[in-house]
């Protein structure tokens, strides 16, 4: 059983196998891993502290040491000592302890002994958890955004119901994991499929992706974009270098147009659209928002569309707030 438990890292496809000697009363159930065994090295040790009290001690510095191999407890390798310790998942990884030792003046003189980690598990940042990476982490997936539909105020006859002239249509939010509620089935009627294609509409979403290299990412825009239609949309945080911008977007949703400033500090939004069904004509650009001109060519109607991504410090976002104060003149009523 030595053998086993002293011969690790165990590794089975790339994942980690803990193991750990049986202790009466120890339980078996899965548990969150807070802490793992993990072989040291420990070089340049003085021979008074090749002892058990002195290995623990020394290891007591990195973790919660547990045993020496058989080697280091027989004293038959002198040029390191190999000690397997218990580490905890937020502890941080000293490089070498200090140990004070007395010296011939009577004092103590600082001893440095180095340390070196035979294998260390993958580690998340984000969750604070073993066994994934930090790029891996399931908690940083995107989730779905919320969609604007925004439908035409005015219907042809041919295509309303008598109850939804008397109703005045408004801009719904609708979440992409909920049916619509209950005042948009009245609205729109109760099969949505059937309304969204018969009710000329402008569906539009603006969606801080958090990274657009990824390749789940870019699937996630395309199911977006199919699941409701979409013929506008925003990209925020997108996180790629210039030098890959036509290989992205090719990747997304190549058959659409698209609008990147990287002369702009941040390159922080990205705008597409599917210009076989709308026209796009960019206004102003700041550097926390990007206003535009929507023809809608099925209606011909035009909106206008601020897209907007705000810095955290506060001084910025004042460059913000005046920049949208001046749109709101140009814009006056339009919708």
């Amino acid at each position: 059983m030595e053998d086993v438990i002293e011969g690790g890292p165990w590794l089975y496809l790339g994942q980690p196998i803990v193991l750990q000697k049986w202790e009466p009363g120890m339980v078996l159930r899965k548990l969150k891993h807070t802490e793992v065994p993990v072989w040291i090295k420990l070089r340049h040790l003085p021979v008074e502290l090749w002892t058990t009290e002195g290995l623990s001690t020394v290891a007591s510095g990195i973790g919660r040491p547990l045993y020496p191999d058989a080697i280091t407890r027989a004293c038959t390798r002198l040029d390191f000592a190999r000690v397997c310790v218990m580490l905890n998942v937020s502890s941080k990884l000293p490089k070498h302890v200090v140990i004070m030792m007395p010296n011939e003046l009577g004092g103590e003189s600082a001893c440095k002994v180095d340390v070196e980690y035979e294998w260390l598990p993958p580690k998340c940042t984000g969750c604070s958890s073993l066994g994934h990476s930090t790029k891996e982490c399931p908690l940083s997936k995107p989730t779905k955004p919320l969609v604007s539909i925004f439908v035409r105020k005015s219907m042809p006859s041919t295509l309303a119901a008598p109850e939804l002239k008397r109703r005045e249509q408004v801009p719904k939010i609708i979440h992409p994991e909920t049916e619509v509620d209950r005042g948009s089935e009245e609205m729109l009627g109760h099969d949505r499929d059937k309304a969204l294609r018969c009710f000329p509409m402008l569906n539009t979403a603006i969606w801080n992706v958090r990274g657009l290299n990824r390749r789940d990412h870019q699937v996630a825009v395309r199911d977006l974009v199919s699941e409701f239609r979409l013929q506008f949309i925003a990209l925020l945080e997108t996180r790629v270098l210039q030098s890959n911008v036509t290989r992205i977007q090719s990747g997304v949703l190549s058959r659409w147009r698209w609008f990147v400033d990287y002369a702009g500090p941040g390159n922080r939004i990205w705008i597409a659209w599917n210009d076989e069904l709308i026209d796009v004509d960019i206004l102003n650009v700041g550097t926390q928002f990007v206003h535009c001109r929507v023809h809608v060519q099925d209606l011909h109607e035009t909106i206008l569309i601020t897209v907007v991504y705000g810095a955290n410090d506060v001084s910025a976002r004042r460059e913000l707030w005046q920049g949208l104060i001046d749109l709101a003149v140009t814009v006056g009523n339009v919708p």
